[in-house]
């Protein structure tokens, strides 16, 4: 998927795919030269296109500074930077792999008195870098997502 350029060279996954009986129909523009990377990155890019229509819901045009991600979907740089490319907001993960576990230890914790949450999110809660939107692939997603009615 990293090595598929942005819009996949035409390749495109079609929503809820899942439910096509071949390969072939979940995929719009699939030719020969594409490869499962190009699927795999096709895939990445239609369910970030729904994230993105999903924020901007939610947000209107009051973006969040950033959007915190958290377990299996945080463990890939590239699934960070796709869907942050594609919403042109940071997407930050947090370091934790079992951040449900995490959860109901805060839970517990804020039961025992120990703190409020808001303050064992602080002292617990530990993020990786943020995955900044690159300006130029931000553009050419909006142009593909404009192109496709999206």
């Amino acid at each position: 998927a990293a090595e598929a350029p942005p819009g996949c060279d035409g390749l495109r996954a079609k929503p809820r795919a899942d439910l096509c009986s071949t390969l072939g129909e979940g995929f719009v523009g699939m030719e020969r030269h594409h490869t499962r990377g190009h699927a795999a990155r096709s895939i990445m890019e239609t369910v970030a296109k729904a994230l993105c229509e999903q924020v901007r819901q939610l947000c209107a045009r009051d973006l969040p500074a950033e959007i915190r991600s958290s377990g299996g979907a945080a463990l890939s740089d590239i699934w960070l930077q796709i869907k942050a490319d594609v919403l042109g907001v940071p997407l930050v993960a947090t370091s934790c792999p079992e951040p449900t576990s995490m959860g109901a230890a805060m839970l517990a914790a804020r039961t025992l008195g120990w703190a409020d949450l808001p303050q064992l999110a602080k002292d617990w809660i530990k993020t990786r870098p943020a995955h900044r939107p690159d300006p130029k692939t931000h553009r050419i997603y909006q142009e593909l997502m404009g192109a496709a009615g999206e």
